[in-house]
């Protein structure tokens, strides 16, 4: 019990550092790239920040962009990045990633000047 513990708790913090990272990249391409390809970038940039930690997950499935007043230029966004984690043993449970979801927040401005 105490080996499945630690081993457990170590995969929910790999996943914690890749998703706070992942927000982190996203974040930064969305504030600063105002082009019609800035979600593909923030995605593939998710992606990136994922795998490093040797998270395989679905960029695409895993970024969440969410404006209060549309997003427009100069508005604030919220960025969310949230992925399952792989529990040892659940899988062959038939038990999926929805048990333990790690998600964070990051709060931008979308670049440019705020439209009239």
């Amino acid at each position: 019990p105490v080996l499945y513990l630690v081993v457990a708790l170590a995969q929910i913090q790999a996943t914690t550092f890749a998703v706070a990272s992942a927000a982190d990249a996203a974040s930064r391409v969305l504030e600063v790239d105002d082009s019609p390809s800035a979600m593909d970038k923030a995605q593939v940039a998710v992606g990136l920040a994922l795998s490093d930690q040797g998270i395989d997950a679905d960029p695409a499935g895993s970024l969440l962009v969410t404006c209060a007043h549309g997003c427009a230029r100069g508005q604030t966004a919220v960025v969310k990045v949230a992925v399952g984690v792989d529990l040892p043993g659940f899988a062959s449970l038939g038990i999926g990633r929805d048990v333990v979801v790690v998600d964070t927040e990051r709060s931008i401005t979308l670049p440019g000047k705020e439209e009239p």
